[in-house]
C-alpha cells in the first residue's frame, strides 16, 4: 500500500497542472484489495478531494492490477463498473482485440495506452449509462513510470459531454445544409467584414460571376460594383449600417470574370453584432436575363421594330412634354407628316421585303438629315412624322424641302433603283393647335392637301378644314352606314390542315357606298380610329359575327367565327361585358368566337390590354396574334398574354417556296408554337406548293385565296357545302379533288 501510494504521489506531481484535483495521498483499492483496517487519517482529506472531483477518476496499477475510481466515476459506470475491474484486473486489456475481447471504452484507452506507451488524450466515446441513456464520455489517460521507466499505474479522466456533443453535431449539421444550400443555390451569398472586404465567398460565383471563390476572400467589395453604382451602393450600406439587422434590397451590377456586366437583385443584411457572423450579408440574384426583356419590351411598346424609329405612341408622348415646355417657356415648335407616295406599288412589285427596305431607308435618312433636338417617328404604314423644336414657318418648310431632296436619291430594291417621292404637311404651335392630337391631326391633313394637289410639302392652313370634302363625308356617311344595311360581313375559312376541314371563318367588314361603290376596309377603318366611331363599329361588327355565328349553330353547323380588333378597341374597358352579352344573347358558346389583333395593337398600351385581354380569355374566348412576325416578333412577351393562336403574316406565307429564309421562319414559328400552348395559321396561302410545304411542316391551319377569298355569306355557305362534298367524295374515294378549280371566285 506505501509502494502504492508513494507512486501515486509521484504522479500527482508530474500531472499537478492537468489535474489539480488529484492528491498524491494513498486511496484505498476496490475489490477486496483495500486492507481490512481502517485508513490512517492523513488520507481521508485525499479521500475526499478524490471523491469530490466532478469528473470521473480510475487509477490503475499495472503491476496490482488493482484499480481504485472515484464517486464521480462510479456514477457514470454504474453496473459495468465489475465488469471493467475484472478485466483490469485480469489484465485483459493487453490482448488484442483479434482474440475475441470486445473492450469497454475505459479498457480499450487503456489497451490503446499500454500499446503505443503514449498518453491518450481527448477521445470521445458513446457509452450506455446504467439508467439505458445514451451518452458520450471523453477520455484522458496518462501513463505515470517507475524508476524502471516501466508504466507503473494508468491515470484515465473522463467526463460526460454529450450536451457539448450534441451542440457540435447540431452545428455541424447546419454548416453542412448551410454549405449544401449555398452550393446548390443560384444565388450569390457573401458576408463583408467591417472594412468592406469579403469575408464569406459562396461557392455560386464560381458559376454566375466566373470567379473562384478564394480568389474574391479579402477582396475590397465595392471594387466589384459597376463604377455608375458605387455610390448609390455605399449609400445602400450606410443605411443598412445604421439598424443592426435592418434588410436594404437594392438593385446594381457586378463584374463578371469575362469584363461583361450582371444585373443583381440584393438583400444587404446588417449581421455585424451577430457574433456568429459579425459582418454584412448580401444575398442577390442575377435578373441580367429578366431586365434585358422588360427593356427589350420598353423598346417594343414605344419604338418601330422595322426602322427603329420612335412608333406613334412613343411620339404623342414626347409631343405632349414639348407642347408643356413650349407652353410653359413661350417657345415655339412644329410638326411635319410625311407620307411615301406610292408606296403600295413597290410593295406589288417587290413584296413586302421590298417595301420594308424602302421604309427603312426613309427611316435611316430622315435620322440623318433632322436636328439634332429634333425626333422622328413612324406612324403607320408609310407615314413619318417628325417634331421639330423651336421652328417658325421658315425652318418648318426648309427642313422639308431637305427631306423632299434628301429622299430623291433612289434606293435599290433587288437591284433596281426606286424613286422615293413623299407628300408632307406642316402644322405649327402655337400658330395652328395648342395640344398634341390637334397638331398631329392638322400636320396630316395638310399632307393630305399636298397629296392631293401633288406639290409635295404644304403648311396647314384654317381653310384645309374645308379642303377635305371626301374625307370629311366619309366620315360622316361611316357613321350614318353602321346604323343603316350599307356595312357587310365577309367570310375567309381557316381550313385545318390535318383534317382538310374548315372549322372556323374570319369576318372581315365591308362598306358598301350607295354613291362611291365598295370601299376597301384600309380606307374607312383608320377614320373610325380617329373619329372614335370605331367602338361602334367593332359593337356592329361583333354583332352580326356572333349572331351568323349562333345562326350556324341552330342550323347543326358548328363554325367558329374570327373578329379583328383595333388598338381603340383594347381601351374600351366595357368590352368584355359586351361580349358576354352578345354570346348569351345569341346562346353561342366562347369557345366558338376568336378575338384577332395585330402585335402592334397589344404592345401600344400593354398594361390595359392584358386587362382586357385576361377578361376576354377568362370568358373562354380564344385570342389570337394577327401578323406574327411583322411586328415585335418576340415569343418572350407571348408567355404573359393569355393567347391561344399565332397567325403568320402572308408576307412569310406567299414567298415560301422561293425563299430559304422565309421557310425557316415559318417553319421554326410552328415548331415552337406547340412549346408555347397555341396553334398556329397561316395566311396568304395562293398556289399548292406552299400548302404543301405548309402541311409537312405541321402547320394548323391556312388561310388564302387558294381556298376562297372573303366571300359574302350566301357565297360562303355555297363554297362551303362544295367543299363539303368534295372533302365527303375523297374520303369515300380517297382520291382528293382540287377544290380550286370549283370555288366561287
Amino acid at each position: 500500500m506505501a509502494q502504492h501510494t508513494d507512486h501515486f504521489s509521484c504522479m500527482m506531481d508530474e500531472e499537478i497542472s492537468r489535474y489539480p484535483a488529484l492528491s498524491p495521498s494513498p486511496l484505498p483499492m476496490l475489490g477486496g484489495r483495500a486492507p481490512a483496517q481502517k485508513m490512517d487519517t492523513p488520507q481521508e482529506p485525499w479521500r475526499s478531494i478524490f471523491d469530490s472531483v466532478a469528473c470521473g477518476l480510475i487509477v490503475w496499477n499495472t503491476a496490482e492490477r488493482s484499480v481504485e475510481v472515484n464517486k464521480a466515476a462510479q456514477q457514470i459506470l454504474g453496473g459495468k463498473l465489475a465488469e471493467m475491474q475484472q478485466v483490469l484486473s485480469e489484465g485483459a486489456v493487453g490482448l488484442a482485440c483479434s482474440d475475441g475481447i470486445s473492450l469497454a471504452p475505459v479498457e480499450l484507452l487503456i489497451s490503446r495506452l499500454l500499446a503505443s506507451g503514449e498518453a491518450q488524450y481527448g477521445v470521445l466515446e458513446d457509452f450506455t449509462r446504467p439508467d439505458g441513456a445514451k451518452c458520450w464520455l471523453q477520455l484522458d489517460a496518462v501513463p505515470v513510470y517507475g524508476e524502471d521507466r516501466a508504466i507503473r499505474e494508468v491515470i484515465v479522466t473522463f467526463q460526460d459531454v454529450t450536451e457539448r456533443v450534441q451542440t457540435e453535431t447540431t452545428l455541424h449539421e447546419r454548416e453542412q445544409l448551410f454549405s449544401v444550400l449555398t452550393e446548390q443555390s443560384n444565388d450569390l451569398t457573401q458576408i463583408i467584414d467591417a472594412t468592406g472586404r469579403f469575408k464569406y465567398i459562396s461557392p455560386s460565383h464560381r458559376q454566375i460571376l466566373g470567379y473562384a471563390p478564394e480568389d474574391l476572400l479579402g477582396m475590397y467589395a465595392f471594387s466589384l460594383f459597376h463604377s455608375d453604382d458605387v455610390l448609390r451602393m455605399h449609400e445602400t450600406f450606410a443605411d443598412c449600417l445604421e439598424v443592426n439587422g435592418s434588410l436594404v434590397r437594392a438593385e446594381y451590377r457586378l463584374r463578371h470574370a469575362d469584363g461583361s456586366w450582371l444585373t443583381m437583385d440584393g438583400v444587404v443584411h446588417n449581421c455585424l453584432e451577430n457574433p456568429a457572423v459579425n459582418g454584412v450579408v448580401i444575398t442577390a440574384r442575377d435578373i441580367t436575363e429578366r431586365v434585358a426583356m422588360e427593356q427589350e419590351l420598353r423598346y417594343q411598346a414605344h419604338y418601330d421594330g422595322l426602322t427603329g424609329l420612335s412608333n406613334s405612341t412613343k411620339f404623342i408622348d414626347l409631343l405632349d412634354q414639348a407642347v408643356q415646355v413650349a407652353a410653359g417657356q413661350q417657345h415655339t415648335l412644329a410638326v411635319l407628316v410625311l407620307d411615301v407616295d406610292r408606296f403600295k406599288d413597290v410593295n406589288d412589285t417587290f413584296g413586302h421585303d421590298g417595301g420594308d427596305l424602302l421604309l427603312q431607308e426613309v427611316g435611316m435618312r430622315l435620322q440623318q438629315i433632322i436636328p439634332e433636338s429634333s425626333v422622328a417617328s413612324r406612324l403607320s404604314g408609310d407615314e413619318f412624322a417628325v417634331l421639330l423644336q423651336g421652328a417658325d414657318e421658315e425652318k418648318v418648310q426648309a427642313v422639308a424641302v431637305t427631306i423632299q431632296r434628301t429622299l430623291e436619291e433612289p434606293c435599290r430594291i433587288d437591284g433596281y433603283p426606286v424613286q422615293i417621292d413623299a407628300s408632307i404637311g406642316g402644322v405649327l404651335y402655337p400658330t395652328h393647335a395648342k395640344d398634341g392630337l390637334t397638331l398631329l391631326r392638322r400636320a396630316d391633313m395638310a399632307m393630305y392637301v399636298a397629296k392631293q394637289a401633288h406639290e409635295g410639302y404644304a403648311l396647314f392652313e384654317e381653310a384645309f378644314e374645308q379642303h377635305t370634302p371626301r374625307r370629311l363625308g366619309l366620315i360622316a356617311d361611316l357613321r350614318r352606314a353602321i346604323t343603316t344595311d350599307e356595312l357587310t360581313l365577309y367570310y375567309q375559312p381557316k381550313v385545318n390542315l390535318g383534317t382538310g376541314s374548315v372549322s372556323c371563318v374570319e369576318a372581315l367588314v365591308r362598306w358598301q357606298h350607295p354613291a362611291q361603290g365598295l370601299i376597301p376596309p384600309d380606307e374607312f377603318i383608320p377614320l373610325a380610329e380617329q373619329t372614335g366611331l370605331i367602338k361602334a363599329l367593332t359593337r356592329w361588327v361583333l354583332e352580326e359575327a356572333v349572331g351568323q355565328c349562333g345562326t350556324w349553330l341552330r342550323a347543326g353547323r358548328e363554325l367558329g367565327v374570327a373578329v379583328n380588333l383595333s388598338a381603340w378597341d383594347l381601351r374600351d374597358v366595357k368590352l368584355p361585358e359586351r361580349v358576354a352579352a352578345l354570346l348569351e344573347c345569341h346562346a353561342v358558346p366562347a369557345r366558338l368566337l376568336s378575338i384577332e389583333l395585330t402585335e402592334s395593337s397589344v404592345m401600344t398600351d400593354m398594361r390595359r390590354s392584358l386587362d382586357i385581354l385576361a377578361q376576354l380569355f377568362a370568358l373562354g374566348v380564344s385570342i389570337s396574334i394577327d401578323d406574327f412576325g411583322t411586328g415585335y416578333s418576340s415569343l418572350a412577351y407571348l408567355k404573359r398574354l393569355p393567347v391561344n393562336e399565332l397567325k403568320i403574316d402572308r408576307s412569310f406565307v406567299q414567298q415560301l417556296s422561293t425563299s430559304v429564309a422565309d421557310a425557316t421562319i415559318v417553319r421554326t414559328m410552328v415548331e415552337l408554337a406547340p412549346s408555347f400552348g397555341l396553334r398556329v395559321v397561316a395566311e396568304g396561302i395562293e398556289d399548292r406548293t406552299v400548302l404543301d410545304m405548309l402541311t409537312a411542316f405541321h402547320c394548323d391551319l391556312a388561310q388564302g385565296y387558294y381556298f376562297s377569298r372573303p366571300l359574302p355569306v350566301q357565297h360562303f355557305e355555297q363554297w362551303l357545302q362544295k367543299a363539303e362534298t368534295c372533302a365527303a367524295r375523297a374520303a369515300g374515294t380517297g382520291v382528293q379533288d382540287d377544290l380550286q378549280a370549283s370555288l366561287p371566285l
